[in-house]
């Protein structure tokens, strides 16, 4: 510690960060595609496109990846943005600059940032729009001033990067909601202004992919319900059920954690045939009043990386850590049984461009990616991460309002709220709680250690 105090905060810094994340851009070059983005790639080999993982983000990934022939400029871009984004978060903190440079190098350093930064996901730029929106609260709570230019400036950057996810409409209204609390009017509806265009310019040339939208999470309540030997439901309410898929499909018995498995067992449902309407309201209200617990625990399962604990439980582990099961029965070679909380590899072979002499460092980044990955009920559970977070604004930043932890948290605590709506229990998707929360922690213990060395 005495040696990592020596650190000069002026001058050395930003060669320390910007090599850490070198390294983690050159030990991963050219970054990690999971399956989705390759099925994006794969879609921009066969001349296609969508808005399903929506159209700002199809034209970042089409640009970036120069119509799918490879991701290192898009991974770049993407650690960068992260980078910054989380640099601009932790100067809006109080305390001696040379504490945050050292916890913020020491976090620089784990996966957490650099396997999750060179991720080309639209998660990544989703935790950089939230960490900004978060930095500027801190910056109100505590009365910094922020140039007029400088704060339109990381607004619109932050809106931006929130609007390349299905969540980023919906959290870019909190924030106009927030604004507009503070009299900040000329700044929301610019900001309103602004993702319009974005919003109008960016669905160009892409082609509409139907999201059914709350209707989604409507029919998989109802078949958690329906599957269950003792549910509560009437003739009457299963002659509606009948009309949009068989009995037998609706008393198949499947988890409830995944939505997708639940809308899989409804083999002969169409969901473009589902009317969002009152009698589909009426039928949902009447069920779920009916068998409020198994609806309730379904919303649980799939928001669990989202809730925190004792309250709830978290994410299903990755990896099997019964010691009495035979390592690696039942799964593939990375163990994966649950969900990851930092993707490893590249999934579509187009663009994975080896590189020999990089081979060695990607195995000293592979490590503790792994180390992360096999315990990714605790890194991974975004709700476990709020209680640092909360320790931090109550002992450090004295917050005492719950409508000021409610401003400085907005756009976390209304995606988490979106979450327990309609979600999977996927790490990536709280990953600016998983951030935040592990750096305060360790930012915490550095200052600690300071305090104690200074006592001495």
């Amino acid at each position: 510690m005495s040696n990592f105090a020596k650190i000069r905060p002026g001058s050395h810094f930003p060669l320390f960060a910007f090599l850490i994340s070198l390294f983690w851009y050159l030990s991963l070059f050219p970054g990690r595609l999971g399956f989705d983005y390759s099925e994006a790639i794969r879609m921009m080999h066969q001349g296609k496109s969508t808005d399903w993982w929506t159209g700002s983000f199809w034209w970042f990934l089409r640009i970036t990846s120069f119509d799918g022939k490879t991701i290192a400029l898009s991974s770049l871009i993407s650690i960068t943005i992260f980078g910054l984004s989380f640099i601009w978060f932790v100067r809006a903190l109080p305390g001696s600059l040379g504490s945050k440079n050292r916890a913020t190098l020491i976090f620089f350093a784990t996966p957490i940032y650099g396997a999750f930064g060179v991720n080309v996901s639209h998660d990544v730029f989703q935790a950089a729009g939230i960490i900004l929106i978060i930095g500027i609260q801190i910056r109100h709570f505590r009365k910094v001033l922020i140039g007029d230019r400088q704060r339109m400036a990381i607004e619109i950057a932050a809106s931006a990067l929130l609007m390349t996810t299905a969540f980023g409409p919906f959290l870019v209204a909190i924030n106009v909601f927030l604004l507009l609390l503070q009299h900040k009017r000329l700044l929301a509806i610019s900001i309103l202004i602004f993702t319009a265009i974005f919003y109008f310019v960016t669905s160009q040339g892409v082609t509409n992919v139907p999201k059914h939208g709350l209707k989604i999470p409507v029919v998989a309540d109802i078949k958690c319900v329906a599957q269950h030997p003792q549910a509560a439901i009437t003739q009457d309410e299963w002659a509606q059920l009948i009309q949009l898929a068989p009995k037998a499909e609706w008393l198949i018995p499947t988890t409830c954690s995944f939505i997708d498995d639940q809308l899989g067992a409804l083999s002969s449902l169409e969901l473009s045939n589902v009317k969002l309407d009152k009698n589909l309201a009426k039928l949902y209200l009447s069920i779920t009043a009916k068998n409020p617990a198994i609806v309730a625990m379904a919303h649980f399962q799939r928001a669990s990386q989202a809730l925190p604990p004792p309250f709830f439980q978290g994410p299903v582990n990755q990896v099997i850590l019964d010691p009495s099961v035979p390592i690696g029965q039942g799964t593939n070679i990375a163990l994966q049984t649950g969900a990851q909380v930092l993707h490893p590899s590249i999934d579509e072979p187009s663009v994975d461009h080896q590189i020999a002499f990089l081979k060695p460092l990607e195995m000293v980044a592979q490590g503790p990616i792994f180390v992360v990955n096999q315990a990714s009920w605790f890194w991974g559970w975004g709700g476990l991460w709020l209680w640092p977070i909360f320790i931090y604004l109550v002992r450090t930043l004295h917050v005492r309002k719950l409508k000021h932890f409610v401003a400085i948290l907005s756009p976390m605590l209304g995606l988490h709220a979106f979450l327990l709506i309609l979600s999977a229990p996927l790490p990536r998707y709280v990953m600016s709680a998983i951030t935040i929360g592990f750096f305060l922690t360790i930012l915490m213990i550095v200052q600690w250690f300071e305090k104690i060395n200074h006592d001495d």
